[in-house]
């Protein structure tokens, strides 16, 4: 991975895109520790799991609930992205612990209604735009998981609702907005799609209360009188049964009051984490092997990797002789042939020569037949011209611009 992860992830934002979505919707492996949660599908605020809409489909393509409108949530998209995993990676080195979940929002549409998470949040935009609204009013100050308003049927206060919005902005790719905990928030695309990545910082698992309580149990659990209920109480020599109580109680203070101290906190913080940190570390390597089995391609502007994310949009241009030699020497292999039919080679010929004399000239490929002569061949349609600038840039005599 590059030195930069968080630049490499912008500048590759429509790759990370499509390589998630080109991943099966579901793992059908055996390992215990799979790759992760399946993506999901959201149409009109309606959740639905893999398993639920491919038999509506009749595909298991993630192409197919987003042409129709739904939004695709990938959760722990860090486990199937070299880019987010290296991401992910670089931020740990500042929190204990973080993960990225990848929203694709569709134009004119909406993932999620007004709610508040349990975690601190970064809105990392990688493709398109969208309009985020953060509310002034927060339902509860640093919300437990059970406390997420506008989520499970915890409706929104209408203090929240009618307070008005601290913050309202449209992000663009390169955008990072940060949300605090428990600050309610929606968003929505109006003519462009969008994609975008939230890094979770999940300060709920670790809030100061949370490592008490849990410190709390362990210590007072090694007592056996502590393990015992507390009903009926035996008085034992004391007839008045609230102050047996009030004793235990005072006991079990004063053995917290000599164990919990700042290092058993941090200590049992760290155990909390190491589970995480192990199990995201071994998928990340994992990521981290698949990228470097295709990087030197995958950053290439030629070659089979880039021409599968050639479309009607995408600019190209005559490739430069380094990156020819590049793909050559990586592939171990002579450049791929064109192979077009008969009655478009003299335009394929004519399209290449008018590139490769602009060595700066860049074009879309749906206005490349703006580059055929006026006897150009009646046959060329939309597709041929894809197929055909596909194959070029994998041959390496095209190179992807944008």
């Amino acid at each position: 991975m590059q030195s930069q992860p968080y630049e490499e992830l912008i500048r590759q934002g429509w790759y990370v895109l499509t390589d998630l979505l080109e991943q099966p919707a579901v793992d059908m492996g055996s390992d215990r520790d799979g790759d992760g949660q399946p993506a999901v599908a959201i149409l009109n605020g309606n959740v639905q799991h893999p398993r639920e809409w491919m038999p509506f489909y009749g595909m298991t393509s993630l192409y197919a609930p987003y042409v129709n409108g739904s939004s695709l949530n990938q959760p722990h998209a860090d486990w199937k992205s070299p880019w987010l995993a290296a991401f992910c990676e670089d931020l740990q080195q500042t929190f204990p612990y973080v993960y990225a979940n990848t929203y694709l929002t569709p134009p004119q549409s909406k993932a999620m209604n007004l709610h508040a998470d349990d975690r601190e949040v970064f809105v990392v935009q990688l493709v398109g735009s969208k309009e985020w609204e953060v509310m002034k009013e927060v339902p509860v100050a640093f919300p437990y998981s059970h406390e997420q308003f506008g989520k499970d049927d915890l409706e929104i206060p209408s203090n929240v609702i009618n307070g008005g919005a601290s913050i309202t902005c449209t992000l663009k790719a390169g955008d990072v907005l940060y949300i605090p905990r428990g600050h309610c928030h929606h968003a929505k695309c109006t003519d462009d799609l969008s994609f975008h990545v939230t890094i979770a910082v999940p300060t709920f698992d670790w809030s100061l209360a949370g490592m008490i309580h849990a410190t709390s149990q362990s210590i007072l659990a090694n007592v056996e009188d502590n393990r015992k209920g507390i009903l009926p109480i035996e008085a034992l020599d004391d007839t008045e049964p609230n102050k047996v109580l009030q004793r235990q109680i005072d006991n079990a203070i004063e053995l917290l009051r000599e164990n919990i101290t700042p290092e058993h906190i941090l200590n049992n913080l760290q155990t909390r984490l190491e589970p995480h940190q192990r199990r995201g570390k071994r998928h990340y390597e994992k990521q981290f092997e698949r990228a470097r089995a295709t990087t030197a391609e995958m950053w290439l502007p030629v070659g089979p990797l880039a021409a599968r994310h050639v479309s009607m949009s995408t600019k190209v241009r005559y490739s430069t002789y380094e990156e020819r030699e590049q793909l050559e020497e990586l592939r171990k292999l002579p450049p791929g042939m064109l192979h077009v039919r008969n009655e478009l080679k003299d335009d394929v010929s004519s399209i290449l020569s008018r590139l490769q004399s602009d060595e700066k000239l860049e074009v879309k490929v749906s206005e490349l037949k703006s580059l055929l002569p006026s006897s150009a061949s009646a046959v060329w349609c939309d597709l041929a011209l894809l197929g055909f600038v596909k194959q070029a840039v994998e041959a390496g005599a095209l190179s992807v611009a944008d």
